[in-house]
């Protein structure tokens, strides 16, 4: 027991007395970006590639940066380091034209105002992560796979949104001129969509849509659903999408 605590008020005494670091990195050319770990990034629109990462020396010497072919990977070598640190990494990417975002792992995504012609959000957790962003693009597409919840606002012409699992996609706010939704298991997906709605789900999912579609198509196996959004309904979270 003696030793034990002993052991605690070590690690508090080092976090005690860390000092969080900033390490930048720059890059030509940059349209794709993956994260594997855990942590916090921002994502903003600029006109220069540069990504800059916070944390302790202990922190950074534990995350893997990696770029090739206009991808930069950022991972953590060893996720058990930070059972003993409370704070996560924080990451801050400003790009001029991003594509495609791969995220694998518990982390907060803040994306701030990204425009563009065509960007990828996929998202693969075991547990539960969170995208949050204001966009505007001609199309995305989002995958969300395990617990993954990602809350969109803004425009885009098209839109395709693949759920597997308990996941969720807020997209009431995230104005739409043509959609198309699959869900396999029991996601739930809000959608905000003017023409073309098409709706696929096997399993327990539910499609939430904000207005007047003039088209609905839908295709279901089991007991999924699909129904008006109503002001004022609060989505629920991925816990809560389990027992539903």
């Amino acid at each position: 027991m003696r030793l034990c605590l002993c052991f605690i008020f070590y690690l508090l005494s080092i976090q005690s007395f860390a000092q969080d670091l900033n390490r930048t990195y720059n890059y030509d050319y940059l349209d794709g970006f993956t994260y594997q770990g855990t942590g916090h990034i921002e994502i903003k629109q600029g006109d220069k590639n540069t990504f800059t990462i916070k944390g302790t020396e202990r922190q950074l010497n534990n995350t893997d940066i990696h770029f090739q072919q206009g991808v930069l990977s950022v991972k953590t070598k060893d996720p058990f380091l930070y059972m003993s640190v409370s704070d996560y990494i924080e990451g801050e990417l400003i790009v001029k034209d991003l594509k495609k975002i791969f995220v694998t792992g518990s982390v907060s995504l803040d994306i701030d105002r990204l425009k563009g012609e065509t960007l990828l959000i996929h998202i693969n957790v075991p547990g539960a992560a969170l995208v949050e962003g204001n966009i505007d693009f001609d199309r995305l597409a989002v995958y969300l796979e395990g617990g993954a919840r990602a809350v969109l606002k803004g425009k885009v012409k098209e839109e395709m949104i693949y759920i597997k699992g308990s996941g969720a996609f807020e997209g009431q706010d995230l104005e739409a001129v043509n959609g198309n939704v699959f869900i396999e298991g029991a996601g739930t997906a809000y959608v905000h969509v003017k023409e073309t709605l098409k709706v696929n789900i096997t399993g327990y999912g539910h499609v939430h849509y904000v207005g007047s579609p003039r088209t609905i198509e839908d295709r279901i196996h089991g007991e999924g659903k699909i129904s008006p959004y109503h002001k004022g309904y609060q989505p629920l979270s991925p816990s809560e999408l389990k027992s539903e």
